[in-house]
């Protein structure tokens, strides 16, 4: 998911659902390689469920996916803080969405601080190692350091272009292919082929698209879909796959779901059902993971949570869309992202809180999955950080902490990562294809209405104060007679303070431009309902 409000789906979707299973990972290699401690060859069962190293129960830490080229929250935290914050919580597994974009880049929204104290550990200096560092760079920092605390790593190709995940239906666009999408994967897999707690390579974020009125051209499982050439994503999974495995033979090949499979549909990832009939098998069964995503109410008003017998009708759901592959023993799962807002979390009568603890009953306790996330400034759901990224939302954390595995073993840190060339990035431009209003679609669409936005025109602009935030589709013109400690954006077509371009970043107050008649002059612009801007 993104910041953004990244689950947004188009439209209704069928009676489907997914679920995961669980799935345990080590560093020992007699684990890794499906052999036993004492050299004999491990039961496929005890593979295919859990090992008995445990369970991965981590969270997911965006923003090199976006045009930030970093992690969020580094503007205010020190990257070792959050890390720290991370394992103290009792996750023991990060999954960091990455972009292609971010290769060759450089990162913004960096706090380099020599003065500056982190808020949680109370230490001075805030990121000063980071100085000078590429995207890249940065990255080998945090899991550096992530090595050294036990948590293990994750990478999530999110996207092609940086915020490029809403447009992207495919692991390929018309301006990067997919032989520059594996090469690019085969150059991370070298990169931390040294650094042993970098376990993972999810190799695509949410595959979708379907036949109906929702994106296009649609992923298709085990098959092109008809009308569609060269959109059969298990097929491009295997190859990928293949290719990683070749030059990282220590990782972990994580693979998504899609949207429609024959003539159901799912969340966007979500469709595993197309396992059943067409299971990868190009891939070792040792080295696979089936990667569901599953999200509530929330994201979007599916039909089943409006069932007179929900939440007793899910199970069946789940059961029909992914949680065979854990009954039927097929192989390992791991369910990479889904969350619930805290006002949900804290309302057991909500129909959110519902579906969110049914969930974690039925698979809680026997999955491996990575929590949607530690950002606070995610749209579908928050974070479990608090807008001021140290708090906690403690009633969110409350609901998943009891299914928390536990710190994995810490793994050998390696002081430096395998040196690679860093490739040229191949250009990429942003797909326009017709927006929808969310990331899962269905046969008959319905379109989340947009509410009628504040603001007028900016021949009138309207006065407002801080805090301001605002989410949808619209052009309006705001001031400020304060300064506000930052703003930040994403999704926006345009944003623009006193004339100076900040579409989709996030700025600190200092670096906003002086004011024009006592005021900033905010003029917005954004095409899809999450669409979002902040002043606070």
């Amino acid at each position: 998911m993104f910041f953004h409000t990244k689950k947004n789906i188009i439209a209704v979707v069928l009676l489907c659902v997914s679920a995961i299973m669980a799935l345990t990972l080590s560093c020992d290699p007699s684990f890794l390689d499906g052999t036993k401690t004492d050299g004999t060859a491990a039961v496929s069962s005890q593979r295919a469920v859990s090992l008995s190293i445990g369970r991965l129960t981590g969270v997911n830490w965006f923003g090199f996916e976006t045009s930030s080229y970093v992690v969020h929250g580094l503007w205010s935290r020190d990257y070792k803080s959050m890390l720290q914050q991370i394992h103290d919580l009792g996750f023991n597994c990060i999954r960091i969405p990455w972009s292609n974009a971010m290769i060759g880049k450089n990162p913004n929204g960096i706090q380099i601080n020599a003065y500056g104290v982190d808020a949680y550990t109370g230490r001075t200096g805030l990121n000063t190692d980071l100085e000078g560092l590429s995207s890249l760079e940065v990255l080998d920092k945090i899991i550096q350091e992530a090595g050294n605390l036990g948590l293990y790593i994750i990478l999530d190709n999110h996207s092609r272009a940086a915020d490029g995940y809403m447009n992207e239906t495919l692991w390929y666009t018309d301006t990067f292919s997919e032989d520059q999408w594996i090469s690019d994967w085969v150059m991370m897999a070298t990169r931390y082929k040294n650094q042993s707690n970098v376990i993972g390579a999810d190799l695509n974020n949410e595959p979708h698209g379907n036949t109906g009125t929702g994106s296009k051209p649609p992923a298709g499982w085990g098959y092109d879909t008809p009308g569609y050439p060269h959109t059969d994503w298990k097929a491009a999974a295997e190859r990928c796959g293949q290719a990683v495995l070749a030059a990282n033979p220590n990782l972990y090949i994580i693979v998504e779901g899609v949207e429609q499979y024959d003539d159901s549909t799912y969340w966007w990832g979500g469709n595993l059902s197309g396992v059943r009939d067409y299971p990868i098998t190009a891939i070792p069964a040792n080295r696979l993971i089936y990667s569901p995503h599953e999200y509530g109410p929330e994201v979007y008003q599916q039909s089943w949570f409006s069932d007179p017998s929900f939440p007793a009708n899910m199970a069946a759901i789940w059961d029909q869309y992914f949680w065979f592959i854990y009954k039927q023993n097929i192989g390992p799962v791991l369910f990479g992202e889904f969350g619930i807002k805290e006002a949900s979390a804290a309302d057991p009568s909500s129909t959110a809180y519902k579906w969110f603890t049914t969930f974690m009953q039925y698979v809680g306790s026997k999955a491996s999955w990575t929590f949607w996330c530690m950002n606070p400034n995610s749209g579908d759901t928050g974070g479990i950080l608090k807008d001021d990224w140290v708090s906690v939302n403690t009633a969110k954390y409350n609901l998943i902490k009891p299914y928390l595995a536990g710190a994995a073993p810490t793994p050998t840190p390696t002081s430096t990562p395998t040196p690679t060339a860093t490739p040229t990035p191949t250009p990429t431009a942003t797909p326009t294809p017709t927006p929808t209003s969310t990331p899962t679609p269905t046969p008959t669409p319905t379109v989340t209405p947009t509410p009628t936005p504040p603001g007028g025109t900016c021949d009138n602009p309207e006065a407002k104060s801080i805090p301001l935030v605002y989410d949808g589709a619209g052009e309006y013109c705001w001031t400020l007679s304060s300064a506000p400690n930052f703003i930040n954006s994403w999704n926006l077509a345009e944003l623009t303070v006193n004339g100076v371009d900040f579409t989709n970043k996030w700025a600190a107050g200092s670096a906003l431009p002086q004011k024009i008649n006592g005021l900033y002059y905010i003029h917005y612009r954004g095409n899809y309902p999450w669409s979002h801007f902040e002043a606070k």
